[in-house]
């Protein structure tokens, strides 16, 4: 029978090097490596010895980075308003008018028309999924149904689109 402190001492390093390397928050690594080996613990009688202890672990681990991108997908990314209101773009540089004219001309649709431009600048996969998730609002799940893609793989379009769209948006192109 494997032991706690046993498990914990043999496979706590490589599991955090791991979740580090994937997250680049220390902090946030080790309480990936924790609720895994929370989880490892609990569930250690349903393992099943067709893959070695580590390897086991490690699919754990990466479970528990998925959610954590999973929840801050979520959590970071709602609707297509909130993508126009960013903070880091600015706007009202963008646009060549001082902030308080800004809302006149935001009104006047010249954001929205350089969004689309800039919009059917992206990539034909990146489009889809800013299409898909922010215009049309559709969930998470319909979206990587609908394409065929992994949930951290959305996350990861969705973040380089949006990034894109900031570069298109304040320096007027992709």
């Amino acid at each position: 029978m494997i032991q706690q402190e046993e498990l914990i001492e043999e496979h706590a390093d490589f599991l955090l090097n791991f979740a580090f390397s994937k997250v680049r928050d220390e902090e946030l690594a080790k309480d990936l490596v924790q609720e895994t080996f929370l989880a490892a613990l609990k569930n250690l009688s349903d393992f099943e010895k067709r893959s070695s202890l580590r390897t086991w672990l490690v699919s754990i681990l990466n479970r528990k980075i998925i959610d954590h991108w999973r929840k801050a997908e979520t959590r970071y990314t709602s609707n297509l308003s909130e993508l126009q209101r960013e903070k880091d773009v600015d706007l009202s540089a963008f646009l060549g008018v001082d902030d308080q004219n800004i809302e006149s001309v935001l009104e006047q649709g010249e954001l929205t028309k350089k969004l689309n431009e800039c919009i059917d600048k992206l990539p034909d996969n990146y489009k889809a999924v800013i299409s898909m998730r922010y215009l049309d609002e559709k969930k998470g799940d319909e979206v990587c149904k609908e394409l065929n893609i992994s949930p951290s793989n959305l996350w990861v379009i969705a973040h380089r689109a949006k990034l894109l769209l900031k570069d298109c948006l304040t320096q007027g192109e992709l």
